[in-house]
């Protein structure tokens, strides 16, 4: 979305006025817009919901930094129950994505591993990565650091909230 739409154009004109933070608050929700929008398009052509994704994510990740993933790993990453993760386990193992093994140094245990690595868990999010990292090759060292340094401190904030805060909004 333009930022134009959001503003009224003889008030908000790029060409002659300052960027506020009111247009980077408004190009933040289009944003979040956006990704929801793309998302629920995702999920409804593909069957897949959001959890899956990012589990597989989590699991693809870990492996590619030569880490393991256990089920409670996994369980605490998403903030769900060890009950639900045996089901998106069971689901994500079923759909050929990823398989149980041994711990290799503690054979009680089990640890998630992709089936491959050559296999993106979903072409819709490999686009979707390679978009956003398209877009943030073209910025300008001052524009990166304008950017980073106002995300960073969105998601520290963010972070900080309590659960009050959280519902008092």
């Amino acid at each position: 979305m333009n930022p134009r739409s959001v503003f009224q154009d003889d008030w908000f004109d790029l060409g002659n006025q300052k960027v506020t933070g009111a247009h980077a608050l408004a190009s933040l929700r289009d944003l979040q817009r956006a990704i929801n929008e793309w998302r629920r398009r995702n999920r409804s052509q593909s069957g897949v919901g959001d959890t899956d994704i990012v589990a597989l994510q989590i699991i693809f990740d870990a492996e590619k930094d030569g880490l393991a993933v256990s089920p409670r790993d996994l369980s605490e990453r998403l903030g769900i129950t060890s009950a639900a993760t045996t089901m998106l386990i069971d689901r994500l193992e079923a759909s050929g994505h990823i398989r149980r093994e041994r711990h290799p140094s503690d054979r009680r245990s089990v640890i998630l591993r992709p089936v491959s690595l050559a296999l993106e868990p979903y072409p819709a999010l490999a686009a979707l990565r390679d978009l956003i990292s398209a877009e943030a090759d073209a910025l300008t060292p001052d524009e990166a650091g304008a950017v980073a340094s106002f995300l960073g401190r969105l998601a520290d904030g963010v972070g900080k909230l309590g659960v009050a805060e959280l519902r008092k909004s």
